[in-house]
C-alpha cells in the first residue's frame, strides 16, 4: 500500500501530524518505507492494512475536522518483501538509489 494522509485544516506545516502516522506505522511491526510524499506498507492481508488506514484517521481526526489522504494497494499474494525487493532491482539496473 501507499498512502499519504493529512489534516487540511491545520497550518502550513504537516510535519507533526504526519509524525504521529508514521510513528504508528513503525509500531505495527509491517515493513514501511517513509518518503517525503507518502509512505509504503506491506501486509499479507488487505484487512491489515485497511486497519492501518483507520488507525490514521482516528489520529488524525484528533487534530482536524478535515483530512485528505490517498491510498493505492497493489496486492500480490505470490510475493513478499517488494519494497527491498523494488529497489533491489533498480539498484541492479542503475546502482545504489
Amino acid at each position: 500500500m501507499n498512502f499519504a494522509i493529512f489534516p487540511l485544516d491545520n497550518s502550513t506545516s504537516v510535519g507533526d501530524y504526519v509524525a504521529e502516522v508514521v510513528a504508528m506505522i513503525r509500531e505495527s511491526g509491517y515493513t514501511y518505507q517513509f518518503t517525503p510524499m507518502s509512505t509504503c506498507v506491506e501486509a499479507e492481508k488487505v484487512e491489515e492494512l485497511t486497519i492501518l488506514i483507520n488507525k490514521s484517521f482516528a489520529l488524525m481526526s484528533k487534530h482536524s475536522s478535515r483530512i485528505y489522504c490517498t491510498v493505492s494497494i497493489d496486492l500480490n499474494t505470490n510475493k513478499i518483501g517488494r519494497i527491498a525487493g523494488k529497489k533491489k532491482s533498480i539498484e541492479d539496473r542503475i546502482g545504489k538509489v
